[in-house]
């Protein structure tokens, strides 16, 4: 009797089915006829954390014959009578195929199917109502800043030529096509020169407006990403015994190590109107710093390395995987295992929720779309899922309809809630 397509699927999905069995499947999932059972088992997979964000389900069968075809033609000529390494090279087969139907369940296609943590099953792409309701679309954000010189000169960084934007001192600032703003040293060898009392320090700030996000290097080789609505501001050359840079908003650190002078961040945001400011202490690191002005706390999270977070008399050591967030009182919570990917999605071109509320949610969009959000009802709803950056918000918008419980329409730059 003949295996049923979902047994023969689930063998699939684990690596375990034998070169008689893979015949089988690679047959009978090419027949639309099972496309059903294949619907049912990514609605399986959407219920589960390491899976929100899939794909459009609709759109999944087709391309998944498609790669099952490719796959068929390669195991005929793996045929072999005489054995041999026939069933080493048809295990790899499995799962070379095994892992391109994961990164398809979880990676193809453009759209994003929602789950919130009250459904059992995920929901249909949202009705074609709301056309009239998100037609006035709103696209992304992209990279956009404003550097301020130490002499107070702006330059507008998306408008201005790629090439070299100004000199301070021995450091020459130089804007890339990538949207990114670097410092070159043109002094001698010294990469930390001693601070010279004839030539005082300069700072520069660079500034993402709502909307806006840029990549800088800084005059020691460190880089930052700065997320939008948020700035940094820094020397245009390091001297002395540390390294030291302000920040508001969220930015992403990767600190090149050197053990005589200490980087460090003080946070303007997040706890604003403390007599003492939160600092973080690295030697060489990649962290994450989100401390908007809007917000009642500053988090940071590790990645690498190791930090040290100063509040008044209050010191903490996080390690990486830990989140340590603090309170405009000062207080401090240690959160373990933090989900890094969510962290730093938005530094990776990604948005990613999991049970989030929607004030959250719609945070984070007002930030990177430039929009302004109007509450007209109660939403007490959770969502989960992932979706690229780089999308209208009228396609973020939808998928959260479709998940249940929220509407929105927009107008101008006004999102309205409903």
């Amino acid at each position: 009797m003949p295996m049923d397509f979902d047994i023969l699927l689930e063998k699939f999905l684990k690596e375990d089915l034998s070169p008689e069995e893979l015949s089988l499947f690679l047959a009978a999932a090419k027949e639309a006829a099972n496309d059903e059972v294949l619907q049912r088992k990514i609605a399986e997979k959407l219920n589960k954390k390491e899976y929100h964000g899939l794909s459009d389900p609709a759109k999944i069968p087709s391309l998944f014959r498609a790669m099952l075809e490719k796959a068929s033609r390669e195991q005929v000529s793996l045929r072999n009578p005489e054995g041999g390494a026939l069933v080493t090279r048809r295990r790899f087969l499995i799962r070379r195929i095994s892992a391109a139907a994961v990164l398809l369940l979880v990676a193809a296609g453009a759209y994003l199917l929602w789950t919130t943590v009250r459904q059992s099953q995920p929901p249909d792409l949202a009705p074609n109502s709301a056309e009239s309701r998100l037609e006035n679309d709103i696209a992304p954000g992209g990279n956009k800043a404003v550097l301020t010189l130490a002499n107070g000169e702006k330059i507008t960084l998306d408008s201005a030529a790629d090439g070299q934007l100004a000199r301070q001192g021995n450091s020459s600032i130089i804007k890339l096509a990538t949207g990114h703003l670097t410092y070159k040293n043109t002094s001698a060898s010294d990469k930390f020169p001693e601070p010279s009392i004839a030539t005082p320090m300069a700072f520069n700030t660079l500034s993402t407006p709502r909307g806006g996000q840029y990549q800088l290097t800084l005059p020691d080789g460190s880089r930052v990403w700065l997320n939008a609505a948020s700035s940094i501001r820094y020397p245009t050359a390091f001297s002395g015994k540390e390294r030291k840079v302000e920040i508001s908003g969220e930015a992403y650190f990767e600190v090149s190590k050197n053990t005589d002078m200490p980087f460090l961040v003080t946070i303007l945001g997040g706890t604003s109107g403390q007599t003492s400011p939160l600092e973080i202490e690295v030697l060489g690191t990649s962290f994450n710093i989100m401390a908007y002005e809007d917000d009642s706390t500053v988090s940071t999270t590790l990645l690498e390395g190791g930090v040290k977070i100063i509040k008044g008399a209050t010191t903490r050591m996080i390690t990486p995987g830990q989140q340590l967030i603090t309170n405009a009182r000062g207080g401090m919570h240690l959160a373990a295992n933090v989900d890094m990917k969510k962290v730093i999605a938005w530094k990776n071109g990604k948005f990613i929720f999991y049970n989030d509320d929607i004030i959250e949610i719609m945070k984070q969009l007002t930030r990177w779309y430039d929009i302004d959000v109007r509450f007209t009802g109660e939403v007490h709803d959770h969502y989960s899922g992932g979706i690229s950056r780089q999308v209208n918000i009228s396609q973020v918008l939808k998928m959260l309809e479709a998940a249940g419980g929220v509407s929105f329409s927009v107008r101008g730059k006004e999102v309205r809630i409903n």
